[in-house]
């Protein structure tokens, strides 16, 4: 099984129902609405700066998150950086 890695939510479009993560270590990931673990149960807690825990998968369109599982850690501020 993968690994999971931390990160945050960079942004988030509802109407799209797509964002970005920002990974602690690398570049930051794209994820959509399907990538979300129990995304049945809606996704309306979604903001920037909530911390997440994901897979990196590689696809064709180049690294998604996928199983994005929300509150896996404290939230960060917008002063948080992505290093990548």
């Amino acid at each position: 099984m993968a690994a999971r890695e931390p990160g945050v939510i960079g942004s988030w479009n509802d109407r799209e129902g797509r964002g970005i993560i920002r990974r602690h270590q690398g570049p930051d990931v794209v994820f959509s609405f399907s990538a979300i673990r129990h995304a049945a149960g809606g996704y309306l807690g979604l903001h920037e700066g909530l911390a997440v825990t994901f897979i990196l998968v590689e696809t064709q369109e180049g690294y998604r998150a996928k199983d994005v599982e929300m509150g896996s850690g404290p939230d960060v501020t917008d002063a948080w950086v992505s290093p990548g």
